[in-house]
């Protein structure tokens, strides 16, 4: 698989994977290179988001796909987890220098037992491979957000970071896209971004 590709399918949809490779800091692209879903520990992943602070996720509204077999096999098999936010002080400590003024932060793994599920995929690929027959692991990440009042005129800028190893920490996958440009008008930005359900 190649590097862009991956990267780009780590992604939160809500920070738009598709701004691609041109986001992408070279040293993060560097680390990716080496990266095996097979074999990584998905108990160490973890996703971060920043975002203005108007913005929040919605309740389970970050999900992981888990995809395993050839891109057009009908046996493909796929696997969808909600992934949990993450409220442990120890955690949210080591994205403190990711904060800015008027920026939330947000972080996002897999349950205990979806940590399981997808160790048992991993097996299952490993298999596969072991006896020689084709496939790929491959996996994705989307959210849905809402805002909470009317979004702030100018740029409106997200980032996106990714933890898959403990060596490694939050790697800064697209810094500082603007989700006004890459919405394109508007109408697509409201579409994309409803105001929360009252809680």
């Amino acid at each position: 698989m190649r590097t862009c590709n991956l990267i780009r399918i780590m992604l939160l949809a809500l920070l738009l994977a598709g701004g691609g490779c041109a986001h992408v800091p070279l040293m993060t692209m560097a680390k990716l290179v080496t990266f095996d879903m097979a074999t990584a520990d998905p108990a160490i992943l973890r996703v971060a988001a920043r975002t203005p602070a108007v913005l929040m996720p919605q309740p389970d509204g970050t999900l992981l796909t888990l995809a395993l077999g050839p891109e057009a096999a009908a046996d493909r098999r796929v696997d969808r987890f909600v992934l949990e936010q993450v409220n442990d002080s120890r955690e949210l400590d080591a994205v403190a220098r990711l904060r800015r003024s008027d920026d939330r932060v947000f972080v996002y793994q897999l349950s205990r037992a979806d940590v399981l599920r997808v160790g048992q995929a991993q097996a299952q690929y490993r298999d596969l491979k072991q006896r020689g027959e084709r496939g790929r692991l491959s996996i994705g990440v989307s959210s849905k957000a809402c805002r909470l009042g009317p979004l702030p005129a100018g740029a409106i800028l997200t980032s996106t970071y990714l933890k898959v190893s403990e060596s490694d920490g939050y790697l800064p996958v697209l810094v500082d896209i603007d989700l006004r440009k890459e919405l394109g008008d508007a109408a697509a930005l409201v579409d994309q971004v409803p105001e929360c359900a009252a809680r």
